[in-house]
């Protein structure tokens, strides 16, 4: 699926009031990671994230938050050390360092 943007990124789709986005929120500034964070009980927000998990063919019957794009990649409720990974992986082949 084609990324958001070109420059390596960590997009959040959740809720405030959920437990698991907020510590993947936490988590994310805890790493100094720059991320985005979209609430997906605004209408715009959900039709995006559901085209783009339909897209890479999860389902949007039923499914945990928070999802977590990075660089294109969706994850269900990932690790969030895996996320980051990814994250900064991209970032270091942006910079020339592969």
């Amino acid at each position: 699926m084609a990324p958001l943007e070109p420059r390596s990124y960590i997009a959040v789709y959740g809720r405030d009031s959920c437990g698991w986005t907020q510590r993947t929120l936490k988590e994310l500034a805890r790493n100094g990671v720059n991320y985005r964070y979209f609430v997906v009980d605004e209408p715009r927000v959900a039709d995006l994230l559901h085209s783009r998990m339909n897209a890479s063919g999860i389902s949007t019957r039923r499914y945990n938050l928070p999802v977590v794009d990075v660089n294109g990649n969706l994850m269900v409720r990932p690790d969030v050390e895996v996320a980051i990974q990814e994250y900064r992986e991209k970032l270091y082949q942006q910079a020339g360092y592969d």
